[in-house]
């Protein structure tokens, strides 16, 4: 029975894979470093999406609540932020 942990030619760009369970040790050495990594690039994701939202709440707000002369649109764009502004809280 061949060893599952043995090297695999790849498909088509000839690399060599392993088939798991095999060790890592890159991984287990520098667990820190990428555990930091990945939480500072999530945190920079964060940032953006905060802004991102800001700005579309922002606009519909002015396009939809601010500058609407009927009070019935008025109340649906009102309504309408609100439910959004819901939904992107929980």
């Amino acid at each position: 029975m061949p060893d599952r942990r043995a090297e695999v030619k790849g498909s088509c760009l000839g690399h060599a894979y392993r088939i798991p369970p095999y060790p890592m040790s890159h991984t287990a050495t520098d667990r820190h470093a990428l555990l930091t990594r990945v939480r500072r690039l999530r945190g920079q994701i964060e940032g953006v999406e905060q802004g991102l939202v800001l700005e579309l709440l922002e606009d519909h707000l002015t396009e939809h609540v601010v500058k609407v002369a009927d009070d019935a649109d008025r109340a649906r764009g009102a309504a309408e932020l609100t439910d959004v502004i819901r939904r992107y809280l929980k």
